[in-house]
């Protein structure tokens, strides 16, 4: 059975190389000989991060993903295909580019939430105002009906004064 080809062979290749005479020397070798044209590498630090935090006055947490080389211990050796490297890229463009979108999206949604919810102040608000004025015209209405039947009342009663007046004989109105 022929062993498959694997479709991107590159990647993690070496690990704790020394960061010494040594190991620098070894790096150095690699990258005088390594085909430019196809691979690219990377070189990434490893060693203790608490450590080179409290000596360079950083934060915990500073050195989360890899060191300083003068921090150093040891060194990680990765080698990509630039196709693979390329594609890479692309992906984390795209990936940038929808988290920008959903970004967006999110601070769009914000602020139509927080627009709903002013538009959901004013609305009672003005549901406040009307029941204000539905109160305040019932109480206008029945001021005016009071009113109304005060006059009424006084009409009557000036109405009946009017008819005891005229039934009174002329020489009599005449001394008063």
């Amino acid at each position: 059975m022929k062993p498959q080809a694997t479709k991107n062979p590159c990647g993690y290749l070496f690990n704790a190389i020394p960061n010494n005479a040594h190991g620098r020397r070894f790096i150095k070798t690699m990258r005088a000989d390594l085909n430019r044209e196809a691979f690219g590498r990377r070189i990434l630090t490893n060693g203790p991060r608490r450590a080179a935090e409290r000596i360079d006055g950083k934060f915990q947490g500073a050195y989360t993903s890899t060191l300083p080389q003068r921090h150093a211990t040891h060194f990680r050796v990765y080698l990509e295909d630039h196709a693979a490297r390329k594609f890479r890229g692309e992906v984390w463009n795209k990936v940038y580019v929808a988290e920008q979108q959903r970004d967006e999206a999110r601070a769009a949604l914000r602020f139509e939430t927080d627009e709903l919810e002013c538009v959901r102040v004013q609305v009672m608000g003005l549901e406040q105002n009307l029941a204000d004025a539905q109160r305040e015209a019932r109480s206008a209405s029945d001021q005016r009906d009071t009113l109304i039947n005060a006059q009424t009342e006084n009409l009557r009663a000036l109405a009946d004064l009017a008819t005891r007046y005229a039934a009174i004989p002329a020489w009599i109105r005449w001394l008063f």
